[in-house]
């Protein structure tokens, strides 16, 4: 079963890569540029919208594991200050 996993990642990893060539060689095609009625404010906002949700992610891998380490110390030390709690009452009894 993993080698027909691994099989058909590769076969898409290889499809992916053919579609990405052919765009960017399509993109670099000037005459469909002269035909084209995209101006250049149509443009400019979608690279920048298509960097901006590159981006977003990258700046959110850092924080999501430092916020739930952050969270799961938390709770730890709940837990212990809960438990030494426990122990004290139990003692004094």
């Amino acid at each position: 079963m993993a080698a027909y996993k691994h099989a058909f990642a590769a076969i898409s990893f290889i499809a992916e890569t053919f579609i990405f060539l052919y765009v960017g060689m399509d993109a670099l095609d000037t005459d469909k540029w002269k035909s084209s009625n995209a101006s250049l404010l149509l443009l400019l906002p979608i690279l920048l919208g298509l960097h901006i949700t590159r981006l977003v992610p990258h700046l959110l891998e850092p924080v999501v594991p430092n916020h739930t380490a952050e969270q799961q110390q938390q709770q730890q030390k709940e837990e212990e200050e809960e438990e030494e709690e426990e122990e004290e009452e139990e003692e004094e009894i």
